[in-house]
């Protein structure tokens, strides 16, 4: 567990790049081009940690981003890592209000909801890329385009996914209380 903390410790600073990044990227439900320029972004750096991209099309949203790591011998169930791309925020709101880092902690519109869950995608994924050997079962992490509107475009694909997997972990924050 040591080796494991002091791998994502030494990660930190990339992972406050990642963040700083995405905070000040403007991605909301209603804007295809710029959530499909997102999907494009993260499909390239997943694929860099070795991950197998595949990009969902999608009309009436932006795309859906579906990546995976498979172990070379696994016959396992997968565990599913669920997330979002989109945002509440309309375009300009990370010009008016970019990420900034006070008392330790990083401000902006989307750092809670959804962009930090994000960014643990992205160190899972940098982890595995020299550690797959370590992989016992396939890793698939799933970014849909339109949860802040319902998920209406995505359910389907979610849901069969889910199906297929051991485990899902939504990265989604909550509240005390779990709101």
């Amino acid at each position: 567990m040591h080796e494991l903390l002091s791998y994502f410790k030494n990660l930190e600073p990339e992972l406050i790049r990642w963040l700083t990044d995405l905070i000040n990227t403007d991605s909301p439900s209603s804007q295809k081009p710029e959530l499909d320029r997102l999907t494009a972004r993260l499909a390239l750096q997943f694929s860099e940690y070795g991950a197998a991209i595949e990009i969902v099309e999608n009309r009436e949203a932006g795309n859906h981003l579906i990546a995976r790591v498979i172990p070379r011998d696994s016959h396992r169930k997968q565990i599913l890592i669920l997330g979002h791309l989109d945002t509440v925020w309309e375009v300009g709101e990370c010009q008016r209000r970019p990420a900034r880092i006070e008392n330790g902690k990083i401000f902006g519109p989307g750092s809670f909801d959804m962009r930090g869950g994000i960014c643990l995608m992205l160190a899972v994924l940098h982890y595995l890329s020299t550690h797959r050997d370590e992989l016992t079962r396939p890793i698939t992490l799933l970014l849909d385009s339109d949860e802040e509107t319902g998920s209406l475009t995505s359910r389907a694909l979610i849901e069969s996914e889910a199906l297929q997997s051991e485990t899902v972990l939504v990265l989604e924050p909550c509240l005390p209380g779990g709101a």
